[in-house]
């Protein structure tokens, strides 16, 4: 099954229900029932109806029993988030080290997303996309924008444009284009061939 990535279009607008403000469509979640209403709004309704329907003492037991359930699955070598066996080095299953090393690098990202970003881990061979070096999750993996987001913002989320590498080679690269990583390694070769 072929997953079409789509980039929506910055310039376009939409105007909140709630706020009444006009603002990018960037703004405004994807899921068909609640785009009316922009992510902040969405937030501050999630909050409000949270704490209008738990008492302060529920919110406490509720977040005591969470911290008690997250340790306890890490005491007994499981992932921190769906008790399903964890990773060797690190506190969560494949899935969801994949799903945080999504969040950090590209934002919110759905478990489709989770899906497509392990393939592309398989379909390197579990190995960095520059140089060829064997990665194991948690302990030398990386995920990195081809094009940085620095200098391509709009590539962010666009998963065409991730690939997986090893933390040190990501460092390296910093922002560099492939274009100026190229000359950067041609230069220092050159340098030491004279």
């Amino acid at each position: 099954m072929a997953h079409h990535i789509i980039v929506r279009n910055p310039e376009v607008t939409r105007t909140c229900t709630r706020c009444k403000q006009t603002l990018p469509i960037s703004i405004f979640p994807t899921h068909k029932d609640r785009r009316a209403r922009c992510r902040p709004c969405w937030r501050e309704i999630r909050r409000d109806k949270y704490i209008k329907t738990n008492t302060p003492e529920e919110r406490s037991k509720m977040a005591a029993f969470n911290r008690e359930w997250h340790h306890r699955n890490l005491e007994n070598g499981k992932c921190r988030v769906c008790s399903q066996a964890r990773m060797e080095y690190g506190q969560y299953c494949e899935t969801h080290y994949i799903q945080q090393a999504a969040r950090l690098n590209i934002g919110k990202c759905s478990l489709e997303d989770v899906e497509i970003l392990k393939k592309k881990f398989e379909d390197q061979g579990r190995k960095c996309f520059y140089t060829g070096e064997p990665i194991t999750l948690g302990m030398n993996s990386s995920m990195d924008h081809i094009l940085p987001i620095s200098k391509f913002p709009e590539q962010r989320r666009n998963l065409q444009n991730v690939v997986w590498t090893t933390r040190n080679f990501n460092w390296f690269k910093r922002d560099f284009t492939m274009d100026e990583l190229l000359f950067l390694c041609q230069s220092v070769i050159n340098y030491f061939n004279r």
